[in-house]
């Protein structure tokens, strides 16, 4: 019986590295990008056009080349934050350390940031969304009542 021992006890070791961890793993980025989603919601909802400064620029070179600024602002209280986003190579190429960049911060969560293009492209994308339910839904008739209402 003592014997065994060892054994069980390597195989719950290998059992929480080669399990329990890449699930945990896993459950940590659900929840990264679920709350970047309502953070992003936030932004849509209340956001304040504002000027950061960019503060660093890195570039990574993983499957692809990845680039991310590092920006500084100043919210409606005066209080400084910063945030680091991923952005497209020419928004990467085109702005330098120190120079100012147009950013979205939300105006009840001032420390929720975004890069002003990306949020621009966010509403685009809204509007043509709802632009596109509505025709549906007039082509439809989905908006006459219906009998008994």
């Amino acid at each position: 019986m003592g014997e065994l021992r060892p054994l069980v006890d390597g195989c719950l070791g290998q059992f929480a590295f080669f399990c329990i961890v890449p699930v945990l793993f896993i459950a940590v980025m659900i929840v990264m990008v679920v709350r970047r989603g309502f953070q992003w919601k936030q932004l849509l909802a209340d956001g304040v056009d504002s000027t950061g400064t960019v503060v660093r620029k890195l570039r990574f070179h993983t499957r692809g080349r990845t680039h991310y600024i590092r920006y500084e602002y100043v919210d409606q209280f005066g209080r400084t934050h910063s945030h680091e986003s991923a952005v497209e190579e020419d928004v990467y190429n085109s702005v330098e350390e120190g120079q100012p960049f147009p950013i979205v911060y939300s105006q009840s969560k001032p420390h929720i940031s975004a890069p002003k293009y990306l949020i621009d492209l966010s509403r685009e994308a809204e509007k043509k969304r709802a632009a596109k339910k509505a025709a549906k839904d007039g082509a439809t008739g989905s908006d006459q009542p219906t009998a008994g209402t």
